[in-house]
């Protein structure tokens, strides 16, 4: 991507982040918004911005979501709304990025046409190179398919999916969070912790460990355990995979009468795992401006 220059635009702090304005008068302005919290799921956001226009303006195009990867390696979102109101046209160029717990997200204004694709390319380029700070030696989530019809339920670092008439169907679907591949004593007490099965479940068998893939080619291994649950026979499957960088870990527990339609449905979670993306290379999309009287 080129290097648009901010150089001449004046800003203004605020309290969530920041105002630009283009030097040319009605050319322009981009709202920086650091720390949207709670982090929400990002279909609303994008819908929320799409219908924040000025008064009398009414939506006429909008291009598709496309997902980025930050500099850094997080995710981020770019999409961009184009309205008018007679004969005057008016775009909104939005950039959202993905944190732990917040967003943050970067739109552009602009009601001259002339200026929509340089206001755009700048909101673009701004989103790729911001940076959260947040390093790499951490948990991080990351895009699978969740199981059809299974609801979802937030745990610490980890998702867990409920099957469709639980508890008369006992079965959970856990995914782990992505933790950093090297072993500390921070990640081997998070692991007892919060991974591990409890010492109530007494095994009672251990299947071979089996491959498995991803649809994009990531190799795994699944291992299964046959277990006793309070006098009820439970099956246990753990999926692990590894890319270098960072552990990815899913499981699912089911009973024996319920056990193909959902071990069909983990399959299904495993197989849709994309792995964290990688910081990009290319600094290009860095923006060097400077703040004029």
């Amino acid at each position: 991507m080129a290097n648009y220059s901010l150089a001449g635009w004046s800003r203004v702090l605020l309290a969530d982040g920041l105002l630009l304005a283009a030097p040319e008068r009605g050319a322009g302005r981009i709202r920086v918004r650091t720390h949207e919290q709670p982090l929400r799921p990002l279909l609303p956001v994008l819908e929320e911005l799409g219908r924040r226009l000025p008064a009398g303006y009414s939506v006429t195009a909008a291009e598709p979501a496309r997902r980025l990867v930050t500099d850094e390696g997080e995710y981020a979102l770019f999409v961009r709304f184009r309205g008018s109101s007679g004969e005057r046209q008016y775009e909104r160029s939005v950039g959202v990025i993905v944190g732990d717990d917040a967003l943050a997200i970067i739109e552009g204004i602009v009601e001259k046409p002339d200026s929509f694709d340089m206001v755009r390319h700048a909101v673009e380029a701004m989103t790729i190179a911001y940076g959260f700070g947040l390093g790499a030696n951490r948990w991080r989530r990351f895009f699978y398919d969740p199981p059809p019809g299974w609801n979802g339920l937030p745990r610490h670092r980890a998702d867990l999916w409920l099957a469709p008439g639980y508890p008369k169907n006992p079965a959970v679907i856990t995914v782990f969070h992505a933790r950093p591949e090297a072993t500390t004593r921070v990640t081997e007490q998070h692991f007892q912790l919060f991974e591990g099965l409890p010492a109530e479940r007494t095994t009672t068998s251990v299947d071979e460990p089996k491959p498995i893939k991803t649809r994009a080619g990531t190799l795994g291994q699944l291992i299964t355990r046959k277990m006793t649950v309070g006098g009820e026979v439970r099956r246990v499957g753990d999926v692990g995979f590894a890319d270098g960088r960072y552990v990815y870990h899913l499981r699912l527990e089911t009973d024996d009468d319920h056990r193909p339609p959902n071990t069909v449905a983990f399959v299904g979670v495993v197989e849709s795992l994309e792995t964290l993306p990688l910081p990009r290379a290319d600094v290009s999309s860095l923006i060097h401006w400077f703040e004029t009287n």
